[in-house]
């Protein structure tokens, strides 16, 4: 071989080692920006978890919502406030008897929760009477606990259970469920009562004609108000089955307070 030969053949074996030298390094290179950035991924995928997912509460009640590791970046939503509210940390509030879902959601985590609120009522003036509207007499009596009363034309009436509730009437169209009624003797202890007991119940509003009354589900109205009869003062509840969420005339009362001897 000439020495020109070997030089040549010398060269391209540096320059090939080279080569690989630089393509080896290239590789670690890649291969470490790779490993850095599937660790990144997985570090950046944060499992989110709800408590309680169900919740009950007394009415007044509050209570908050925990979503753990963090609540940063989660905003929180009703149903139905009425029922239940919640603030923009996550405190729920109990305001009405009913059930209704506290949504939990987290745009940028793509996490989406709802936590169910049950709130029930703290106090009890009365039995509250059936408000299946609809339903037969057959199945009010059926539900009655109390002691029947009197009968006239298409209502029944039932004795009240206590001292502070005189009677329960229900009125019927064609063997169905239209409209109850139930009378108290007037007293401002009495009617302290029976606000605590309502208000817990339905939503209420005062207004020229009573206090008017919507459950927080709107589908039962009704009217408090307060009249007279035989020189003796009374008070009412008239609850009717709400129409779109609308109250329509309230059935008259067709039995007297003193046909049970009240």
């Amino acid at each position: 071989m000439t020495k020109n030969f070997l030089k040549t053949l010398v060269l391209t074996n540096k320059t090939k080692n080279g080569m690989k030298k630089i393509f080896l390094m290239w590789m670690l290179v890649f291969t470490a920006v790779v490993s850095f950035s599937s660790c990144s991924d997985d570090d950046s995928k944060v499992e989110y978890s709800l408590s309680p997912s169900e919740m009950a509460l007394d009415y007044g009640d509050e209570k908050q919502i925990e979503v753990l590791p963090s609540l940063e970046g989660f905003e929180f939503s009703s149903d139905n406030s009425r029922i239940a509210s919640v603030d923009i940390v996550g405190k729920v509030y109990a305001n009405v008897a009913g059930e209704t879902y506290i949504n939990v959601v987290n745009t940028n985590a793509n996490f989406v929760g709802k936590c169910k609120v049950t709130v029930t009522p703290t106090y009890s003036m009365y039995i509250d009477p059936c408000l299946n509207f609809g339903c037969s007499r057959s199945e009010v009596e059926s539900y009655e606990t109390r002691e029947f009363g009197a009968e006239e034309g298409t209502s029944i009436a039932y004795r009240g259970e206590n001292n502070d509730i005189l009677m329960v009437m229900y009125t019927f169209t064609n063997d169905k469920l239209k409209a109850a009624t139930l009378i108290f003797p007037y007293s401002s202890r009495v009617l302290d009562n029976l606000s605590t007991h309502l208000k817990q119940r339905y939503v209420t509003q005062v207004t020229g004609e009573g206090t008017v009354l919507m459950s927080a589900d709107k589908k039962i109205g009704g009217l408090l108000d307060h009249f007279y009869e035989g020189g003796s003062h009374f008070s009412r509840v008239m609850l009717q089955e709400l129409i779109n969420g609308e109250r329509v005339l309230l059935h008259p009362l067709t039995l007297s307070p003193r046909l049970l001897g009240s």
